[in-house]
């Protein structure tokens, strides 16, 4: 039987795309194959109580962007915040990734 790797991301994290770019690399290293599953962050925030502090505090967001630059330098990847941000529509890659 083939080792799993239940992957839960969210298109809007910087995490998770960073995590996407070693992620292969590990399962394969492990003979594992990966399940992608998409989820909304901040609904899973709001059901847990939580809030997006990496948006409401700029100190935290300033301190976010040092760690991601920081990880991605780790990861050997590019990374940049994508500059089409604020006009994509998360929800519905997350429908499109659901059907696949």
């Amino acid at each position: 039987m083939t080792a799993a790797i239940d992957f839960y991301f969210d298109f809007v994290s910087p995490y998770s795309y960073l995590a996407s770019t070693v992620l292969p690399r590990v399962a394969a290293s492990h003979g594992a194959v990966i399940d992608y599953r998409p989820f909304t962050l901040i609904e899973l925030m709001q059901k847990v109580g939580n809030r997006p502090t990496t948006i409401e505090c700029q100190n935290k967001g300033v301190y976010v962007m040092a760690d991601l630059e920081r990880w991605a330098k780790r990861y050997q990847v590019a990374f940049a915040p994508n500059p089409a941000w604020p006009r994509i529509d998360f929800a519905e890659l997350g429908r499109r990734a659901g059907r696949s």
